[in-house]
Parts: structure tokens; C-alpha cells; sequence
């Protein structure tokens, strides 16, 4: 596997690199992202399939002490599950499934306060957790002044609110003499997966529904669904639009939510973090979204065009590269009525390419309107940006890509190596969904014969995990060589001071 970021590195350097091209970090026979925030991340390695996984924290977030405790429960327990502040201070406690217990990292300011007050807050505190409810989800506000949990057994579901994390220890402690507020009760569905934005917690039960609820009523368009008696802004209710869909898989991260079904269709909701001066194509009303849909380049995968006129002597000796070019050029011209419209674009008929009967909170996202069966097998949303990844069955051929759209004022998109844009012109937004040149047949990363393995998004920073043939591993590996120690297998990153933001 192989293991890339793009977005912005810290510490921070006197003129910060904008990281618009994907960086291997790492590389091994698997890798996992355990968590990821904009101060730190948790990753899990093996450098050979037969080697002992190695846990490399990464970032600022914890102290020493803590780090190496989080790092032995990533090796010990693979069920754990972890949770933070992706926007604050990242990693705050882990639980453990294999002997249910809950580990807590006391932050900065908490140390700060106990030595000035001399109470008793451990840096590293662990709590076996004797309840008849299972954790599914632990939130921190940013502002530290509560903190919101999701329980459920065979019977019920509740949210328990608490108004400090001092609080939430002593009702860990003794759950009796600390009793917590039930914010409100839900059925007991089995959630599989429950991710978080900035105003919006979503849920992805088993059954393949889809539950929203939030406690900041400012933002409706961030919930995906209307609120009313029966499905009120804080209590989990599902989205109608979705509600005779599978969902397979959810997003979250800045304004906007994702889901992905089992038929590997799109559908995005929310909005533009705010103060953001754009806003994605998809997600706009009315007249605005038309006119953003004129302006969308049509382009045809390379080599599969059979309107294409031949290009000037200007685009030789012919390569990929100016093939690539050609294509794009060629897009412009037609945009511009230079050329006449492609025949197969479905604009000519009136059309932007978008359903007609579009929900009007959650959106089914087209990622190209030169292919129309793109089946979506992975998302990730952070803030402000979203990175997708598809599967295509073109040609009895199976063809990969990633595409990305929103915010890329540091590089996060990764568009770096598409043709038209420089380092020095990168968009600061992109309105419509771009294929990543990178990850096509470049010469920056091979994605022939690979798999998406793991998209992690959060804040400005994008983190990808490429899945190899493990029968490809060796120690004459040239790419292994450049981030691991041929002899030890031990990783060769500067783990301590890297980080992204």
C-alpha cells in the first residue's frame, strides 16, 4: 500500500508550501488511518505481510507519555474507536471493545488548570466501562464546554449530554452519583458508521438508512431533511430522499454531508463554510447553478473520443501529456463557440446534465457528463472540500479515478498535476467535480492494478491510502526504499514533527 497527503505540512515554514501534488509518506503491505485531525493523525503499519504492526502517531496533539499509550491500543485492540476534535485539538480518548474501557488524554489547558487549581486531572486516565450500553459515538465541542454521547443497547438509543468534560468524568467514574442529561431517545438501530461536521451529526444504521440531527438550528440546509413535530432539528431522524436507497457509506466534514449507495451513486447536501465566496455547482439554486453548469468543460476520457479534430503541429512530438492538453483545448474552444458543440454532450438539448426532479436538500451528484455509469466507491469531506473515489466499466476494462471539488486555497484538492493549472494558478475553489491527473497513468502515482484502500479528509489536508499487490513487495523496492529502512523495516518519516493542517 501506499500511503500520500496533499494540503499543507506543519510546522509551518517561513513561506508555507502549498503540498498541491500528492506526497508518499509511506509505504508497506497495509496501512491504516485510525485517526486523523488537523493537529494530529494515528496510523497503523506493517511493513511486509508477515511483519508486527507498527503504530506511528503523528502531530502535536498529545504528549509523549500519551502518544505511546495510544499507540499501544491501536497494536492490541483493532475494534478500538476513536475520537477527538478534528478542527481543535485532536485526539481526546479511545475506546476499547476487546475489555470495554474508555482512555481519555487530558489537553494542555486541562494540566494547565489542575496545576493552578490543584485538582486531580490525570494526563492519561483509563475507566473500565461497566454499562449495559455499548458507545457508538463520543462528540467534543470546540469550545470545551460540552461534550455529547451516543448509547445504545438491545432496546433503546439515547444521546447524553454533557455540559463539561469534567462532568463526563465523574459520570464515568461513578455513573450513579453523576447521572447525565438524555438529550433525547432514538429506536435502537445498529449504527455502522456516525460521522460529524461542524453543526451536523449523521448516522449510517445497518439497515442502510440515514439519520441527521443537530443542536445548532442555523443552518437547515446541513441536516438534509425538513424539520417538523415528528422529526424535530435535535432528535436523529431520517432523510426521506434517502429513505428507499441503500446507503453503504457517509461523509462529513466542514457544511456538507455524503452518501454513497450500493449502486455506487452520490448524494451530497449541506452548503459552503461561511464566509467562503463560492459555492460547489450542485449544491446552487436556481439561476446561479444553470449558468455554473454552461461554463463546465465537457471532456471525454483520453483516447475514447472519436470526435476529436486532429491537433496543430504546435501539440507535437505527441505524448500523453499533450494529448491531455489537446482534449482540454479543444473543451475551451467548444465552450466558447470557436468550435461547434461536442455531439454527445447533453447540454445541446437544453439540459445542464442534472436530474430534474432534484431534492431540495440532498443532491444526486453527476462527477462527469461524458460518463454516465460511474459507480462511487469511497468519499471523504473536510472543510469545505470533498475528494471522491470511482470504479468505471468502460471497454470490458476496469477504470479508476478520483475526483475533487471545493476549497483548494492550500492545495488540498491535489490539482496540481492537471495540465492547465501551475503551482502559481491553482483555483482557489473548484465549482465542479475535476478529475486528479495525479492519480491517473502519470508519472507521479501509477493507480493501474490498484484500489482505493482509505480517503481521509479533515480541515485543509487530504490523506490517500492506495491498496498494491502484496506479491509486489520486496527489499529492492525502490519506492519501499525511499520511506523504509530496507534492513529494520522501520519507518524512516520524521513522525514526531509532521503533522497537516
Amino acid at each position: 500500500m501506499d500511503f500520500y497527503s496533499f494540503g499543507v505540512a506543519s510546522p509551518p515554514l517561513p513561506s508555507p508550501e502549498r503540498a498541491g501534488s500528492p506526497n508518499l509518506l509511506l509505504h508497506g503491505a497495509d496501512i491504516q488511518i485510525l485517526w486523523q485531525s488537523w493537529c494530529d493523525a494515528l496510523v497503523l503499519q506493517k511493513a511486509t505481510p508477515d511483519s508486527a504492526p507498527q503504530a506511528h502517531y503523528l502531530g502535536t496533539g498529545l504528549t509523549t507519555a500519551q502518544a505511546e499509550h495510544a499507540k499501544r491500543i491501536a497494536i492490541s485492540d483493532s475494534t478500538a474507536l476513536f475520537f477527538g476534535e478534528a478542527l481543535h485539538r485532536g485526539l481526546r480518548c479511545i475506546v476499547t471493545r476487546v475489555k470495554p474501557s474508555i482512555t481519555l488524554f487530558a489537553a494542555e489547558l486541562e494540566l494547565e488548570l489542575e496545576q493552578e487549581n490543584e485538582s486531580s486531572v490525570p494526563e492519561t486516565e483509563t475507566l473500565p466501562l461497566q454499562f449495559d450500553f455499548a458507545i457508538d459515538h463520543i462528540k467534543f465541542s470546540s469550545s470545551d464546554d460540552s461534550i455529547i454521547v451516543m448509547v445504545r443497547n438491545a432496546s433503546q438509543g439515547r444521546v447524553f449530554h454533557f455540559d463539561s468534560p469534567d462532568l463526563f468524568r465523574k459520570w464515568l467514574r461513578d455513573s450513579n452519583t453523576s447521572p447525565p442529561h438524555v438529550a433525547t431517545n432514538f429506536p435502537a438501530e445498529e449504527w455502522v458508521q456516525v460521522v460529524e461536521n461542524a453543526t451536523t451529526l449523521t448516522a449510517l444504521a445497518s439497515s442502510g438508512r440515514v439519520f441527521t440531527w443537530t443542536y445548532d438550528a442555523r443552518y437547515p440546509k446541513c441536516l438534509g431533511r425538513p424539520v417538523d413535530a415528528e422529526s424535530p432539528a435535535d432528535c436523529p431522524s431520517p432523510v426521506p430522499y434517502l429513505s428507499e436507497i441503500k446507503i453503504v457509506k457517509i461523509a462529513s466534514g466542514g457544511y456538507m454531508t455524503a452518501a454513497v449507495s450500493e449502486d455506487g451513486e452520490l448524494f451530497l447536501w449541506g452548503q459552503a463554510c461561511p464566509g467562503t465566496q463560492n459555492e460547489l455547482t450542485v449544491l446552487k439554486d436556481g439561476e446561479a447553478k444553470a449558468a455554473s453548469a454552461k461554463k463546465e468543460l465537457f471532456i471525454r476520457d483520453l483516447g475514447m473520443d472519436p470526435y476529436l479534430p486532429p491537433p496543430p503541429v504546435t501539440y507535437t512530438p505527441w505524448s500523453p501529456w499533450t494529448a491531455s492538453k489537446w482534449h482540454r483545448d479543444v473543451a475551451i474552444m467548444r465552450r466558447d463557440g470557436k468550435l461547434p458543440p461536442h455531439p454527445e454532450d447533453p447540454r445541446q438539448a437544453g439540459s445542464s446534465g442534472d436530474e430534474d426532479d432534484q431534492d431540495e436538500f440532498v443532491k444526486c451528484v453527476r462527477l462527469n457528463l461524458a460518463v454516465p455509469n460511474i459507480n462511487v466507491t469511497d468519499v471523504a469531506i473536510g472543510f469545505g472540500h470533498i475528494l471522491v473515489a470511482t470504479c468505471t466499466e468502460q471497454h470490458s476494462s476496469r477504470m479508476r479515478a478520483i475526483y475533487a471539488a471545493g476549497q483548494n486555497d492550500k492545495g488540498q484538492l491535489g490539482l496540481a498535476q492537471n495540465l492547465e493549472y501551475g503551482m502559481d494558478a491553482l483555483p482557489e475553489f473548484a465549482e465542479n467535480f475535476e478529475k486528479l491527473a495525479s492519480f491517473q497513468n502519470s508519472t507521479l502515482v501509477s493507480y493501474q492494478g490498484k484500489t482505493m484502500a482509505q480517503m481521509r479528509c479533515v480541515g485543509w489536508s487530504s490523506l490517500v491510502v492506495i491498496k498494491k499487490d502484496p506479491s509486489a513487495y520486496s527489499q529492492t523496492d525502490p519506492a519501499r526504499d525511499l520511506i523504509l529502512d530496507g534492513q529494520s523495516g522501520q519507518a524512516q518519516v520524521d513522525w514526531e514533527n509532521w503533522c497537516v493542517l
